[in-house]
């Protein structure tokens, strides 16, 4: 079987980060670029919303470098030409707003009628990405002696260890995000910080921190490369 033959029957799920990946975030000179032609954009209005608002993430979000941006669009339609593609946004940019303010949001970008969801802003709900997020992520050296008693005895629970700011996971996020809506080919994440990502996702997490800032061709080339290989899979 062809890869082409399994177009549209193939769903394939792109996980976004924002900073670090087509913002800027960690380069001053860009960002205050960014937000001189944001308060240019905005005038007044930029005194009354201090950034708070879709207007002011849409404005921001539209002056991202064109070199990320342009290369994800393109990696998003070469991918839509032989799959589906699904954006979910796991960046902190989703956080506060609905699926409909994050397209719009980034409506600036032909990806933005993509976006289809976001992962969740609340404590994990599967028992077994709680687990594996502990296991991972808690550090029992990094915790004051009393915390490391008490989680000792068994003492401490996941939410626990989370308000305590002593878990902190997007792989988990990912995962239950994916436990939550099965029926995917496969999945892509892009993303600058490695919270246990590669030790979940191998290939599929795209990192973007490297020598050249943000999302590059090269990124793109290598999501592609996985993409195909995840279809060639599908149809066998």
């Amino acid at each position: 079987m062809q890869i082409n033959s399994v177009q549209n029957q193939c769903k394939i799920a792109f996980f976004l980060d924002i900073d670090g990946v087509l913002n800027p975030e960690d380069d001053e000179n860009a960002m205050n670029a960014i937000h001189r032609q944001w308060r240019w954009q905005v005038g007044g209005h930029a005194y009354d919303c201090k950034n708070g608002c879709v207007t002011c993430k849409k404005v921001k979000a539209s002056l991202f470098p064109t070199s990320a941006t342009s290369a994800f669009e393109a990696l998003v339609e070469r991918v839509s030409k032989v799959a589906d593609v699904h954006i979910i946004i796991s960046s902190t940019w989703r956080e506060g707003y609905s699926i409909d303010e994050l397209r719009d949001t980034f409506g600036a970008y032909r990806f933005a009628n993509q976006i289809i969801g976001k992962t969740s802003e609340e404590d994990g709900q599967l028992d077994q990405w709680r687990e594996r997020c502990i296991k991972q992520h808690y550090h029992i050296k990094e915790m004051p002696n009393d915390l490391q008693e008490r989680f000792l005895r068994g003492e401490l629970n996941y939410t626990d260890l989370m308000s305590g700011g002593y878990v902190k996971c997007r792989a988990s996020e990912i995962n239950e995000w994916l436990g939550y809506h099965p029926g995917y080919s496969g999945y892509l994440v892009f993303d600058d910080c490695d919270e246990h990502l590669s030790d979940n996702f191998g290939e599929k997490f795209i990192c973007t921190k490297h020598d050249f800032a943000l999302l590059t061709e090269k990124d793109c080339d290598k999501a592609f490369a996985v993409v195909h290989q995840i279809l060639k899979e599908a149809s066998k």
